[in-house]
């Protein structure tokens, strides 16, 4: 159940350019708890007034020596980028300092498939939401998942903290920056015809913007690949009373406007009436 929290800054510093950050939050339950895809909310003073939304990206157990860990989930990472009052306060932070959280939140998260290969598909600071979901991969399965990180160029890249060999990162950038000179969804496409070849099933996550999420959409269906994607939203209450951050879906009935907090927020891709969605 979520519930607000005191979580202590462990560590808060500027991992881009194009003003992208990274905060480290001490916080056992919600590192615990949360599920791939699952997202907090934080209390910004100043003139804010809503809370403002962050995936839960990876977490951290209590003990560490060398590339070893040990323990229960103790802390655990978000990524935002500085964009107006709430994110600039969030900036400012030190270490030590306490921040007002809410969470874990969302209904339903990410579901790892042990036996399909899977590709996730991020694009810009959506990549965000995908942490949490590779290490659940890494720690559950024996596959060698593939992460396709689209950016627009090198300023808007920033370095994972998750490693692995296991991990199989491509980069790819609009300009030709830095790694393949391609979109998300190009690579995202080659992929998807290599592994045809092979013979071997697919799940495709994905997290980005949302004329990306559309084209993988489009991609995945055409190619009868099953496809999740974490859909993202400003977040009022965060647990489905204020119908704030609701999605057009393909239900039949009075959700069919259907809230990410409770009902995501993850969905299919065959849940979500493209067509009719705000970008």
């Amino acid at each position: 159940m979520p519930d607000c929290f005191d979580a202590t800054v462990l560590e808060n510093k500027q991992v881009a350019a194009e003003k992208i950050w990274r905060m480290k939050l001490w916080c056992p339950k919600i590192a615990r708890e949360a599920l791939p895809g699952q997202f907090i909310t934080i209390k910004c003073e100043g003139s804010t007034f809503l809370r403002r939304p962050f995936s839960v990206g990876l977490v951290k157990k209590k003990r560490r020596l060398l590339l070893f860990s040990w323990g229960e989930p103790c802390s655990f990472f978000i990524h935002y980028k500085v964009v107006g009052p709430g994110t600039t306060w969030m900036s400012q932070r030190q270490k030590g300092e306490e921040m007002d959280v809410f969470g874990p939140l969302g209904g339903r998260g990410f579901i790892v498939y042990p036996h399909h290969q899977a590709i996730l598909v991020a694009g810009g600071i959506g990549l965000a939401g995908l942490l949490r979901l590779g290490q659940a991969i890494l720690a559950e399965t024996k596959t060698r998942p593939i992460l396709i990180f689209g950016v627009k160029d090198s300023r808007a890249f920033f370095a994972l903290p998750l490693r692995s060999r296991r991990l199989n990162l491509q980069i790819c950038t609009e300009d030709g920056s830095l790694g393949t000179k391609a979109k998300a969804t190009e690579c995202l496409e080659a992929a998807l015809e290599e592994y045809r070849k092979q013979g071997t099933p697919v799940m495709v996550y994905a997290v980005g913007p949302r004329a990306m999420l559309r084209e993988t959409a489009k991609i995945t269906r055409e190619r009868e690949t099953p496809c999740q994607v974490l859909m993202e939203e400003m977040v009022g209450c965060g647990i489905g009373v204020c119908l704030g951050c609701t999605v057009p879906t393909t239900r039949n009935d009075w959700l069919k406007h259907t809230p990410i907090c409770t009902y995501g927020p993850m969905f299919w891709r065959h849940e979500i009436e493209w067509q009719n969605l705000r970008y």
